[in-house]
């Protein structure tokens, strides 16, 4: 059977435009990487099989639930879920056995999606003992997904692990915390630096005490470095306290913008919203706490003011 040029022509250009799989795992991975390594760091939940679960479940991405309600984790909304929605058939039916559409979540980003995926698994029980896992063990979570019941799918296991070696995703599980916290413990170590210096000037004075009998001049000495290392340890809870607190909260000051404090902590701008519960293009009110880690609840978001569409940037609301 000849097949007519037009035709030919058609699967030339498809194969030209139209990216392969692993082109699409590849974008797919660059664009989600970071936040599935600041996650993993968070909660305990494996880089790799939250970028497995992300690829397998929107399709790539390219799933009408990624791109339209931009659920990367075909999670369904549940009776305590008050957000956004999107209703398509999956596997929901009604009294009568007939299928009916079932309801997942929407998001205002895909970033939402990500921190929400593991808020979903570290509140609820029955997936409490996948945490005893190492984050390394991506094989045990892939498999104890599916006993908890995350998914029906018996091959699900098989498919995340398939996915995890296919594309190499078990190096992430590997990497270190993405640099905003890595600018954040910076202040410990000199934290260290001043503890190191108290020791040093102790011993200085040790050096010039007056001379004394040897057992007279040791209970001193002991004496004296007890009431350092009391000294010393409470300066450093009151110091842990005002660490612990900077790296979660920014204190927003006259001219910080959403973009500048994204910028200052190096936290992708839409993952600053999402954490926040802000809409997208809102500027937080001076002297409100912007979240840096984890994700605001919602009666404590930040005060707000928004533009409701270009071209009326003189016009702002207070949200409530």
């Amino acid at each position: 059977m000849k097949l007519s040029i037009s035709y030919i022509f058609f699967l030339f250009v498809a194969s030209v435009f139209t990216p392969s799989s692993g082109e699409l795992a590849d974008a797919y991975i660059n664009t989600y990487k970071d936040i599935a390594i600041s996650e993993m760091h968070r909660t305990g939940i494996p880089a790799s099989i939250k970028l497995a679960q992300g690829l397998l479940e929107s399709d790539w991405g390219r799933s009408d639930l990624a791109r339209s309600a931009n659920n990367h984790f075909g999670i369904k909304c549940a009776s305590d879920w008050t957000g956004g929605t999107y209703y398509k058939h999956d596997d929901d039916r009604n009294a009568q056995g007939e299928l009916i559409k079932s309801c997942f979540r929407g998001y205002d980003n895909p970033s939402e999606s990500y921190i929400a995926h593991s808020e979903f698994l570290v509140n609820r029980s029955r997936y409490s003992s996948l945490f005893n896992y190492d984050r390394t063990d991506y094989r045990n979570w892939a498999h104890g997904l599916r006993e908890k019941g995350y998914a029906t799918d018996k091959k699900y296991p098989t498919k995340l692990i398939m996915i995890i070696e296919k594309y190499e995703l078990h190096r992430f599980d590997h990497m270190g915390a993405p640099q905003q916290e890595v600018i954040a413990q910076t202040t410990p170590t000199a934290e260290q630096n001043s503890i190191d210096n108290a020791t040093a000037s102790t011993g200085m004075q040790v050096e010039n005490t007056a001379p004394q009998s040897p057992i007279e001049n040791t209970e001193v000495v002991e004496e004296k470095t007890k009431r350092q290392s009391r000294v010393g340890e409470s300066k450093r809870r009151r110091t842990k306290r005002k660490i612990d607190r900077d790296r979660m909260y920014h204190h927003v000051k006259e001219g910080d913008s959403m973009k500048d404090i994204a910028r200052m902590y190096r936290i992708e701008l839409d993952m600053l919203y999402a954490k926040n519960r802000m809409p997208k293009g809102s500027e937080p009110l001076i002297g409100e706490l912007i979240k840096l880690k984890g994700i605001s609840r919602t009666d404590r978001r930040p005060k707000f003011i928004r533009f409701p569409m270009e071209g009326l940037q003189d016009e702002v609301f207070l949200n409530d």
